[in-house]
């Protein structure tokens, strides 16, 4: 029976309020944008990029026979084709086509896994995930971001051990499900559809866990303002004190930019370099899944993740050239940017009302 048009009201006011709301802050977490209503598919088009049969990337390349190994989803695994649907639904977003079904699998596995940093295994336009993602010091570390303890200079040798050891621990957990029978390799996860709410679906465990990996890894190239040729971190950002509005650059690192998170914008001449990067560690991944193999994780992890050493404020992080960039649009804290700061006009009591909306209008719908 098809729907009137006032039970599409409630609906199309959070939907629009949502996307205002949304749109007068330039960035709501901290890491490369995700895909909603109005922000860039940042970091699942750089994973994408890893995954063969994907049409429509942005970052195209070489794969490095990831569907050879267990890594991906073999021919004979049966894809649920709730799992089809879905992922054909978020490519139409995103503008991409898979190929395959399994490609259609491997992808969603991927892209739930890719997002779960940011939002765990909810909705973008969920604001109360927000403290979560941006102020507990226990997160920080899969953004590859200081944390409020990671101070001074050895404060970037802290942050990226512990973010280089949570990448490797999705990493192993992946090579895990892959060498396991094909049945244990399916798992439950939770995938938030738009105006349809949480669905749980069969995904492909290992491409999950390599989703939440290069997550992280690829914050590493947002998160950090990196040597002129982007292979070495000069020094790591710092959120937490930022948002808390606790920052000492001098102390704390440089204040989280929402400029870096904007990879077809400000930090579009970073962007193609770290989807490259994403493609070498998930070869060596892929590589891993036969013990048997030479994998090259170790090296690709020295090869970007490295720190130069002597960098830091008091001589302007060597004068690195991506500094401009990364003090660009500096997070501040959080009331103050959600009324202007960055590109809404300062004190917008609008603002205010158009985050009021969604949540009048839920309740108002749950008490029907």
């Amino acid at each position: 029976m098809p729907r009137s048009a006032s039970s599409w009201t409630p609906r199309l006011v959070v939907a629009l309020s949502v996307a205002l709301s949304l749109a007068a802050v330039p960035s709501r977490a901290p890491a490369w944008q995700i895909l909603s209503a109005v922000t860039d598919p940042c970091h699942e088009q750089m994973s994408f990029s890893a995954i063969e049969g994907i049409e429509g990337l942005v970052f195209p390349g070489d794969t490095s026979g990831i569907p050879d190994s267990a890594l991906f989803p073999p021919p004979n695994a049966r894809v649920d084709s709730s799992v089809v649907g879905v992922a054909t639904m978020i490519g139409d977003e995103m503008g991409v086509t898979f190929d395959s079904d399994r490609t259609a699998l491997a992808a969603l596995s991927v892209f739930v896994g890719c997002r779960h940093p940011d939002i765990t295994e909810g909705s973008p336009y969920d604001f109360s995930v927000l403290r979560a993602v941006m102020l507990v010091d226990d997160h920080e570390h899969s953004h590859f971001i200081r944390r409020s303890y990671d101070d001074g200079p050895g404060g970037d040798a802290s942050a990226a051990a512990d973010a280089r050891a949570l990448i490797r621990e999705e990493i192993d957990l992946a090579i895990l499900s892959a060498r396991g029978p094909l049945e244990d390799r399916f798992v439950s996860h939770v995938v938030s559809v738009d105006f349809y709410g949480d669905v749980d679906l069969p995904l492909y465990e290992p491409m999950y866990r390599l989703g939440r990996a290069l997550h992280t890894f690829e914050d590493s190239f947002s998160h950090t303002l990196r040597s002129d040729d982007l292979r070495s971190i000069v020094s790591i950002m710092n959120s937490i004190d930022a948002l808390s509005g606790q920052l000492e650059e001098s102390r704390d690192g440089i204040a989280h930019s929402m400029a870096m998170d904007r990879c077809m914008d400000d930090a579009s001449g970073i962007a193609p370099v770290a989807a490259g990067a994403v493609r070498e560690l998930a070869g060596a991944v892929s590589a891993a899944v036969d013990p048997a193999m030479e994998h090259g994780i170790d090296e690709v992890f020295d090869k970007w993740l490295g720190l130069t050493p002597g960098c830091t404020f008091d001589n302007n992080y060597c004068d690195a050239s991506w500094l401009e960039v990364a003090r660009r649009d500096p997070y501040g804290p959080m009331i103050p940017m959600f009324l202007g700061c960055g590109t809404a006009p300062a004190g917008n009591p609008w603002m205010l009302i158009l985050m009021l909306i969604p949540v009048v209008a839920f309740r108002a719908r749950r008490n029907r």
